[in-house]
């Protein structure tokens, strides 16, 4: 089972500037995603069944940059949507603009079908690549591949050197970029 939910749109819009407000949002929706999950594993098990909930942010294989889990394959397979150019879920409703988590049972469910959409690619004579553009640190390109020792040194050590307004300062924050989801097109007020 996978489950999506969307993030606010205007500390979307506005980044950088509302990069703290992003950042926060981003945390905020793993904690409901965890409550979700939960709930959902707590009624399965009371109906008999077996689940484990995933977190939204399971650890990663270090030298590898990749997720023991992938939320974002999982969605796919689950027919929400597809993976974008910027390597994110892409759903019709809300674009890049949702967090996922997962939980793994032995329920007998009615499985949806795969996505087999082509959002991002429908979409790229009007975004004009707009993802690749924004990134600051060039890590995504047209072919699909991402960089993603570019950016999470971007977040790691860039944006955790600045201060909650955005400065240098000694007082650290694990701040995202979001960048390439707010160039996203795709879902734009959840049109």
């Amino acid at each position: 089972m996978v489950f999506a939910k969307r993030m606010l749109y205007t500390p979307i819009e506005s980044l950088p500037n509302t990069r703290l407000e992003y950042t926060n949002q981003f945390f905020v929706v793993n904690a409901i995603l965890n409550t979700i999950a939960y709930e959902t594993c707590d009624f399965l098990e009371r109906k008999g069944f077996r689940a484990i909930p995933i977190p939204p942010a399971y650890p990663r294989i270090e030298d590898k940059l990749i997720g023991v889990f992938s939320h974002r394959h999982a969605a796919v397979l689950a027919g929400l949507g597809e993976i974008g150019l910027n390597n994110l879920l892409i759903t019709p409703e809300y674009g890049p603009r949702v967090r996922l988590t997962s939980i793994i049972t032995d329920a007998l469910l009615e499985a949806d079908h795969p996505w087999s959409g082509k959002l991002c690619e429908n979409m790229r004579g009007k975004c004009k690549l707009a993802c690749i553009r924004v990134c600051p640190t060039r890590a995504l390109s047209e072919d699909g591949r991402i960089d993603k020792y570019l950016c999470l040194h971007y977040q790691e050590k860039i944006l955790s050197s600045l201060d909650v307004r955005g400065v240098p300062g000694p007082h650290h924050f694990e701040l995202r970029c979001g960048m390439c989801i707010a160039a996203c097109p795709i879902g734009v007020r959840y049109d």
